[in-house]
């Protein structure tokens, strides 16, 4: 799971270099990346305009999975 925090002002569920280039490519990280918590459903770092773009970063730098549904 990916961090809620930030490696040089880029959070870790939107680094692709810390996702895809370090974690699967160097460190050799074969599982599913997964989101909990927060989520694509909020941005405390504004990197997105909304929770799809949020989603679409994630995805994009290596996350396989969110698992926030927005329901309770």
């Amino acid at each position: 799971m990916p961090a809620f925090l930030d490696l040089n002002g880029i959070p870790a569920t939107a680094n692709r270099h810390l996702l895809t280039d370090v974690l699967r490519g160097e460190w050799g990280f074969k599982a599913c990346s997964v989101r909990l918590g927060l989520g694509a459903g909020a941005d405390p770092h504004g990197v997105a305009e909304d929770d799809a773009q949020a989603a679409a970063i994630a995805l994009r730098a290596g996350v396989d999975m969110d698992m926030v549904s927005g329901r309770i």
